[in-house]
């Protein structure tokens, strides 16, 4: 059985610190752990207009579907097969 070098054995005269390597200062924040995990994507244009100040989230989050483009509308539930009236929801136009 080999032994541990004597560089990775525990020195009882100095004392043990943790060092966050992610972040610059080496502490601890939830953003660097967040930054560290997730993946980057470039700001969009209309991020503001969906996710601006005194939205409702229940319609940020119908508006971000509308501009991504997967919002559920008939348009797009016809192109997956379904059998569904050409009659506009909000009445004749």
């Amino acid at each position: 059985m080999a032994h541990t070098s004597p560089s990775l054995r525990p020195n009882p005269t100095t004392k043990d610190s943790v060092c966050w390597l992610p972040h610059p200062s080496g502490m601890f924040t939830v953003q660097s752990a967040c930054n560290t995990i997730r993946k980057r994507y470039p700001a969009q244009p209309w991020h503001k207009i969906v996710w601006g100040g005194n939205t409702v989230p229940r319609w940020s989050f119908i508006l971000w579907l509308a501009v991504l483009q997967i919002l559920g509308t008939k348009d797009r539930l016809r192109s997956w097969g379904l059998q569904l009236d050409g009659i506009c929801s909000l009445g004749q136009w």
